[in-house]
Formats: C-alpha cells, structure tokens, sequence
C-alpha cells in the first residue's frame, strides 16, 4: 500500500515519539508527513523537521 500511495502520514502521540515497537511498518524515510499532538515547532521535531518530513 505504501509502495501505490502519492503521500503516506504517520499519526503519532507524543507519549510513542522516538519509541519502538516488535514490529515494523515502514522506514522514516518513507513518510511523507507527520500528525501529532505537539506543535509544530517543538523542539522534539526537530530532527524529523530536518529529515524533510512534513508536520501536521
């Protein structure tokens, strides 16, 4: 599905930010944005902000 979407967005709590789970979906890199509870310009995006990914 990833693969056949123009866009894909993660929806992510900011208590899971930088978490890890046993299994995996995808890699960063293939995020095209990201929806969170934090604003936008909190510093616990930055590297997210950086790696180009959009922030919703």
């Amino acid at each position: 599905m990833l693969r056949n979407a123009n866009k894909t967005f993660a929806l992510v709590n900011s208590s899971n930010l930088n978490t890890t789970e046993h299994y995996k979906i995808c890699d960063i890199k293939d995020i095209s944005g990201m929806i969170t509870d934090l604003a936008t310009d909190d510093v616990r995006l930055d590297d997210f902000r950086h790696s180009g990914i959009r922030l919703i």
